[in-house]
């Protein structure tokens, strides 16, 4: 069995057509409408991880069938190579669970990244009012933002761009 870096291209090498085909479509079909709109014409459609997944799937196996085929090599040194690779890439998932379960949000999380320095700004006002319209993604970040704010904060949902009559006793107003 010969070495190569890329899992993608070990697998298409080494399997049946029907198992390699099977990998490169799920790491190709769901991310093909995704990344050609966005080289085309610009966009960000293909942040958006969760779409993402069966490609990042697809992409596991393929990583998992070279390290597991690179285990029951018949040369003893190249079997201690891939199983130091192994145990690194374990250690490397390890150390990243840890830092991302410590943070306060994380990278892909795309929509709702800001919105624990939003909560900082809006919980150190007295007596805060938040108002927010019915457009594009606001309701889905104005829930996610209000598990961080503090009871004290009020908040005003609208229709369109018209801003309401806003009481006196607020002290600041977030739109």
């Amino acid at each position: 069995m010969t070495f190569s870096a890329t899992p993608i291209y070990f697998i298409c090498r080494t399997t049946n057509y029907k198992i390699w085909l099977f990998v490169v479509t799920l790491i190709t079909l769901p991310a093909l409408p995704l990344v050609l709109p966005d080289l085309i014409s610009g966009g960000i459609r293909s942040l958006s991880e969760r779409y993402l997944l069966p490609s990042y799937l697809g992409i596991q196996l393929a990583v998992a069938y070279l390290l597991t085929t690179q285990l029951y090599n018949e040369s003893l040194i190249r079997r201690r190579i891939w199983q130091t690779i192994i145990v690194l890439v374990i250690i490397c998932g390890l150390v990243s669970y840890g830092v991302s379960s410590q943070a306060e949000t994380w990278w892909s999380k795309v929509i709702s990244y800001g919105n624990p320095q939003v909560a900082k700004i809006i919980n150190q006002a007295a007596h805060p009012l938040l108002i927010s319209n019915d457009s594009g993604i606001n309701y889905g970040n104005i829930f996610s933002l209000s598990y961080l704010l503090q009871p004290k904060v009020q908040f005003q949902l609208v229709q369109d761009q018209t801003i309401p009559n806003i009481p006196d006793d607020f002290t600041d107003f977030f739109y």
